[in-house]
């Protein structure tokens, strides 16, 4: 294997090229490196591998041709073929494919037109990872912002290459800070569903402290269920998220409906708030549209709210629950359960004692028989 350095000295590092190739020809008049098998070129953060590069010198210009890859301190980018210039770092590389954030990328052609910043012409976008995608997304043109946003005008949604939606663009975010933008979305088919497009979604950063996520499953057999996610944080202080969906179906005409609620926060005189919410339309609702198998598995429904403070000696709370259990088909209401507990106290080191005291009131219903126990 042959190996060549060119140093250029520009006073720092920058100014280093290095490039190698199992067969190196030099054409000294036009100050070329024609660079076969295994080569690579190398310029600070920037790589350039392929089967053959040609490197102008002069003009620090890389031709790559056949399994292109260039890759970079923050990305990388692979083709058929490639020009860049290694001092503006600009370029454009022919049938280029890329993964930004669990998406992949394709386009006929790839303008790498400044740092962080793509144009992809007659490009592809999926989530789908399978070397034929079952869907993706198909534009004419791109602007990618790597770790910030990628905008797209027109947009054609296919599945198994059957045109299916279209939009006049589309923007999501794929960065792995906060970014409000469209969010990928999942197509597919089923039996019962027949054709569908799933969580196509708008994640909205409210601030610093909420954001809250816009979404909606489009079903060819069942119908539209919008559904709507809202979560805030200030720690310590307070947090809390909310979640709901709705659907009225087109096969069976019924109206079906989740909600979830879950809040904890500082209250009064330094005490603590929390509330959790759990109901839903019926007993299948979420398993039925659910493609988590832990919610597929859920057969009951809890909410509760409890108030609880810390005193130095002693603690005490009160809280209301409600209980449904759709197996049973029971009911138990607590209103509403009141506890109060000393601090334990340490006996020789090794022993502790408490005293604690609850009152309840709980009522259990028989929703079939509707008999009822307190």
């Amino acid at each position: 294997m042959i190996l060549l350095f060119i140093i250029y000295v520009n006073g720092d590092t920058t100014g280093v090229v290095k490039f190698e190739g199992d067969e190196i020809e030099f054409v000294t008049q036009s100050n070329l490196a024609i660079l076969r098998g295994n080569a690579w070129v190398n310029y600070g953060d920037i790589t350039v591998t392929a089967d053959s590069i040609y490197y102008y010198v002069d003009e620090k210009i890389v031709k790559g041709y056949g399994n292109v890859v260039v890759k970079t301190s923050y990305d990388s980018l692979r083709g058929t073929a490639l020009k860049y210039s290694l001092n503006t770092e600009k370029g454009v590389m022919y049938n280029g494919k890329t993964e930004i954030e669990k998406g992949f990328f394709d386009g006929k052609e790839i303008y790498l037109v400044e740092k962080n910043v793509f144009f992809a012409h007659n490009c592809r976008y999926t989530t789908c990872d399978d070397s034929i995608p079952h869907y993706y997304f198909w534009t004419r043109d791109m602007k990618i912002l790597v770790n910030n946003t990628a905008i797209a005008r027109p947009v054609v949604m296919f599945v198994e290459n059957i045109p299916v939606l279209a939009a006049p663009f589309w923007m999501f975010p794929i960065s792995k800070k906060r970014k409000s933008g469209f969010l990928p979305f999942k197509a597919g088919q089923s039996t019962d569903e027949g054709l569908y497009a799933k969580r196509m979604a708008y994640y909205l950063v409210i601030n610093d402290y909420s954001d809250a996520t816009f979404s909606l499953d489009i079903m060819e057999k069942k119908g539209i269920k919008p559904s709507l996610e809202f979560i805030y944080i200030v720690n310590p202080y307070v947090k809390g998220n909310f979640m709901g969906s709705y659907i009225k179906e087109w096969d069976t005409g019924r109206q079906r409906w989740s909600i979830g609620y879950n809040h904890s926060s500082i209250f009064l005189f330094n005490s603590s708030l929390r509330w959790h919410i759990d109901y839903q339309s019926d007993a299948s609702y979420e398993s039925d549209y659910a493609e988590d198998e832990i919610v597929w598995l859920k057969k009951e429904m809890r909410s509760s709210v409890t108030l609880s403070k810390n005193f130095r000696i002693f603690s005490t709370g009160i809280t209301g629950s409600f209980y449904k259990s759709f197996e049973s088909m029971r009911e138990n209401y607590i209103l509403p359960s009141i506890s109060l507990s000393i601090v334990p106290i340490s006996l020789f080191k090794v022993i502790s004692m408490t005293n604690s005291f609850l009152f309840l009131n709980s009522v259990r219903k028989d929703t079939l028989s509707s008999d009822t126990t307190r």
